[in-house]
């Protein structure tokens, strides 16, 4: 499902791609997949260079539950005075809770994840969610002060993924806190809709909108 995504973003934009394999709940315990983002974060910062990878200019990636990860890898960066990335891009990202606003409910009956696999979700990382608003590392949660000092930003969304709000909340975070970010709603699209392989004009529209801004933060 990602492989061609992201043969299609190196392809498209002539860049190497590092894709996390980050462990999962409830095997791992959430947030494990923030550990090991941030982890590979800073050794691709170290060590980078040696495996002929750049890193002049990084651009974080990431959706869903991958949205929330980036933010929050990105907040440590912060937190802890290293390097933040260049950019980040966020699609169709998720707060990791349930129920808390509106499109949760308008499009309970997603195709790719209906109510009853978000309160899965939500119930499976809720400890761990906690944990990353102790340590003040949860984007969504994250203050006005660390919220600034992020790099510009991409959200993207479709009308009618359930995932809607939640994208749009982080949006007006970053705009509020005077961020550049830039929001792109694509008509008509449920969860996940990037990944789809077969394509439409709107599809084709959102990454061609993906690989330019990727393009101009790497200039």
């Amino acid at each position: 499902m990602y492989e061609e995504f992201i043969r299609q973003t190196a392809t498209h934009t002539n860049l190497p791609v590092v894709a996390v394999d980050y462990r999962l709940a409830p095997e791992t315990p959430f947030p494990g997949g923030v550990e090991d983002s941030y982890e590979v974060y800073k050794w691709l910062l170290q060590h980078g260079a040696e495996h002929s990878i750049s890193t002049k200019k990084i651009v974080l990636m990431g959706d869903s539950a991958g949205g929330y990860i980036i933010g929050s890898t990105t907040v440590r960066a912060i937190m802890d005075g290293i390097r933040i990335p260049d950019a980040c891009f966020f699609l169709y990202t998720w707060s990791c809770k349930f129920g808390n606003n509106n499109s949760h409910k308008r499009f309970a009956n997603d195709k790719i994840i209906p109510s009853a696999m978000m309160t899965h979700f939500a119930r499976v990382v809720s400890e761990g969610l906690e944990q990353t608003q102790r340590d003040g590392y949860s984007v969504h949660d994250a203050p006005d002060s660390v919220i600034k000092k992020f790099p510009r930003c991409k959200f993207y969304v479709g009308d009618r993924d359930p995932l809607l709000d939640d994208t749009m909340q982080l949006h007006l975070k970053f705009q509020k806190a005077n961020v550049d970010t830039t929001l792109l709603i694509s008509p008509g699209y449920c969860h996940g809709y990037l990944m789809i392989p077969i394509e439409s004009d709107v599809m084709k529209k959102a990454k061609k909108h993906i690989k330019l801004s990727i393009s101009d933060v790497m200039s």
